[in-house]
């Protein structure tokens, strides 16, 4: 096996499963990511929710991630607060960086990251109003409580009627 492999199973080993992350885990960050976006200031949205695989030597790992979405906010507080409420009592640390820009005014950078579940939530949010949320995990291993691990967690609110796909050209 190579290096490579070796250290990816390695610290796969010392995270929790695809399939935890999917029971424990994503409920509150869709939870989050409802209450900072709804019908009124969705925006658009980029991608879809997946879960790929990566051989890695004798095993199959896991990575998920959700779609980008863009949404009107400017309220930093609020954004931090959703973070910090709901996810620092999961064991995420949540950290907030602020920059300023030519085009933007200030950006702020809301990261949630949790090493246990090999996950990290990120909220972006501009003065100019368009911000954006997504969380992704690190690569995962299976612990075979589900016949296929690539299948997304079956959770209320994933896919609110508001959520639609955004065309790309």
């Amino acid at each position: 096996m190579n290096p490579w492999h070796a250290e990816q199973l390695q610290q796969a080993g010392q995270m929790h499963s695809i399939e935890d992350f999917g029971r424990d885990i994503e409920p509150t960050l869709i939870q989050v990511r409802n209450e900072l976006i709804n019908e009124n200031n969705f925006e658009l949205r980029h991608g879809e929710d997946g879960i790929s695989s990566q051989p890695t030597g004798d095993q199959t790992l896991y990575i998920l991630n959700s779609p980008t979405i863009y949404f009107l906010e400017d309220n930093v507080d609020k954004v931090r607060t959703a973070f910090e409420s709901h996810l620092i009592p999961l064991g995420f640390t949540v950290t907030v960086d602020e920059q300023m820009t030519d085009n933007e005014g200030k950006l702020t950078w809301i990261i949630a990251r949790n090493p246990t579940y090999g996950i990290s939530a990120s909220a972006y949010i501009r003065d100019s109003k368009r911000s954006s949320f997504d969380y992704g995990t690190e690569l995962l291993s299976s612990d075979g409580s589900t016949d296929d691990p690539q299948q997304l967690a079956d959770i209320p609110g994933r896919r609110p009627d508001w959520l639609i796909p955004t065309p790309t050209t």
